[in-house]
């Protein structure tokens, strides 16, 4: 038995046409008409699931990567899961129905993607909770968690990482875990998981991506540099961040987005003139490197943080 949440702050269904839910910037009639036939693919995917093709176009919008080429952002649009964004869309509209199915095709699976643990059935039960919380309730007045998930592998592994860190948190707090070298192990592990077959691109390119990230990062702003602290290190929330430098909420995402397009961009340049891959290998890594970006400028910031 799930408990009720508070949806009050989930995004509003927008009512728009396909073509208004995509800015100038991006891109193209051919970019409406291929998020188009995603939503017929993703509704075919989901049929007791009815939600509008604006909405789920504008929300796929929002979360493509603003420094791709053409070329790439349709390479990229094209290895999507398209039912699982749909799902997640819908979840974060506060649709009923997606999270009735959300309960049950994806945290139904929780105590399975745990099993290695050999947790105790109450804590499996309020990890689950837990991980309900955090994806589908807002938090002083900012969208639901799932609103993070960007489609870019299945989404019951997404949600099992979501659910390997929130034990591991748990445990740490009950003093059940030896070491936070064996949490991270685990959640490694189940980040690896994600998409096997960009596996070798983690393990080949692994060292090139690292210098590439540190060099663009090496290459933002002082003030950009400590927005990125205070964000993925220091736990600040965009809400909290708009209030401290007196900027709206709106203003603190474009700077984030901004710093982080440009870490993006300045690596994707450094290792294309670094490896001698073709145009579907380097897609590939362009999709590894944009799915770890969160976590690879966390972890950067962690070891290197602003002077």
């Amino acid at each position: 038995m799930f408990y009720s949440l508070d949806m009050s702050a989930a995004l509003p269904p927008s009512h728009i046409s396909p073509s208004d839910a995509i800015d100038g910037s991006a891109r193209s009639a051919e970019l409406v008409r291929q998020l188009t036939e995603l939503h017929k693919a993703a509704a075919d995917r989901q049929p007791s699931l009815s939600f509008s093709e604006g909405d789920f176009v504008s929300y796929v919008s929002a979360r493509l990567p603003s420094a791709l080429s053409a070329a790439e952002l349709t390479s990229f649009v094209e290895r999507l899961h398209a039912g699982d964004l749909y799902l997640a869309a819908a979840c974060a509209h506060g649709h009923p129905e997606a999270m009735k199915i959300f309960d049950r095709d994806v945290l139904c699976h929780i105590p399975n993607f745990l099993a290695r643990m050999r947790l105790p059935a109450e804590t499996l039960n309020e990890v689950t909770q837990l991980v309900r919380t955090k994806l589908l309730a807002s938090s002083e007045g900012e969208p639901p968690k799932i609103t993070e998930y960007a489609g870019q592998g299945p989404i019951q592994n997404w949600v099992r990482v979501v659910a390997t860190r929130t034990a591991l948190n748990l445990l740490r707090g009950t003093g059940r875990v030896s070491s936070l070298e064996e949490g991270n192990a685990i959640v490694e592990a189940v980040d690896i998981a994600e998409d096997p077959a960009l596996n070798i691109f983690k393990i080949r390119y692994a060292a090139q991506f690292k210098e590439a990230l540190y060099a663009a990062f090496g290459e933002l702003k002082n003030d950009q540099r400590n927005l990125l602290q205070m964000y993925y290190v220091g736990g600040l929330s965009t809400t909290k961040l708009g209030a401290l430098f007196q900027v709206n909420h709106g203003t603190i995402v474009r700077w984030l987005a901004a710093a982080r397009d440009q870490i993006f961009e300045r690596t994707k340049e450094i290792l294309r003139a670094q490896l001698n891959l073709n145009s579907a290998d380097f897609d590939s890594l362009l999709r590894l490197v944009y799915s770890q970006l969160d976590l690879s400028i966390s972890r950067l910031l962690k070891e290197t943080p602003p002077k």
